[in-house]
């Protein structure tokens, strides 16, 4: 592996310039060393993630604002498939999707790391240098996301949604779960808006305990399953150890 002259600096791109009320500042901007080609930059492996996430929130929040005009997501989707590429690493590969933007079947760029493990990019982004206080937000290799965090959203986007991830880790690891999503909550309830719906999820965590305070309803459910599997609950001797039980479940 050679030994990099460190020359960082901080780059941003054309599609994270502020709107005209804000001229002169940056969304975010992103330390990095200059690549030998204008308009270029060498990056490491976390920062190319930080660029593939921001831009995918770019484009969640273009969607969310077309469909305030639009009649269906697909439309609403289709306008920002218009202007923003969509950025997603493939294992090694950095990969840029211009094909919608460009109306190009063949508007694919990507790049791939060298061998001290840095992109050189431009991906059409057309990258230019600017300055710190003029970012809202400054991404380095500090900034990115935490181990836990990173391994926790690669696993949920192998499910269609968060639920069935955890039900997925439940059946593998032997967990009973008891769950509410926003698609139960609704059903029960009414429909929520985003903002309802955010303020909501700060509490959902507390379910487990207050189905775990339920003692009929963990009692009844599994005298259910020891005899759909024909074994026993308890021992003639152990008939009497409900309090035990009761306490380790709650703690006490």
């Amino acid at each position: 592996m050679t030994t990099l002259k460190t020359r960082l600096r901080v780059y941003s791109h054309t599609l994270l310039h502020q709107p005209q009320d804000r001229p002169g500042r940056w969304r975010i901007g992103y330390l990095a060393d200059p690549a030998d080609q204008p308009g270029q930059i060498r990056v490491s492996r976390a920062i190319a993630e930080q660029i593939c996430r921001d831009l995918a929130q770019l484009r969640t929040e273009a969607i969310d604002d077309a469909m305030a005009s639009a009649e269906c997501y697909e439309d609403a989707l289709a306008q920002a498939d218009a202007t923003l590429p969509r950025l997603h690493l493939d294992g090694e590969h950095l990969v840029a999707d211009w094909r919608h933007v460009e109306g190009d079947s063949d508007a694919l760029r990507s790049t791939d790391p060298d061998p001290d493990g840095r992109y050189t990019i431009g991906l059409g982004l057309d990258w230019r240098q600017v300055t710190a206080n003029r970012c809202d937000a400054v991404r380095d290799d500090s900034t990115g996301l935490s181990p836990i965090t990173a391994a926790y959203q690669a696993y949920i986007g192998c499910f269609s949604d968060p639920t069935m991830a955890l039900l997925d880790l439940a059946g593998r690891a032997g967990i009973a779960v008891a769950y509410l999503d926003r698609g139960a909550i609704e059903a029960d309830s009414r429909p929520l808006t985003d903002d309802e719906w955010d303020r909501l999820t700060y509490q959902l965590d507390s379910y487990d305990q207050h189905v775990s305070n339920s003692g009929d309803l963990n009692a009844s459910f599994l005298d259910h399953i020891f005899a759909a599997v024909g074994v026993e609950r308890f021992l003639d001797e152990d008939t009497d150890n409900t309090g035990a039980i009761d306490a380790h479940r709650t703690g006490r």
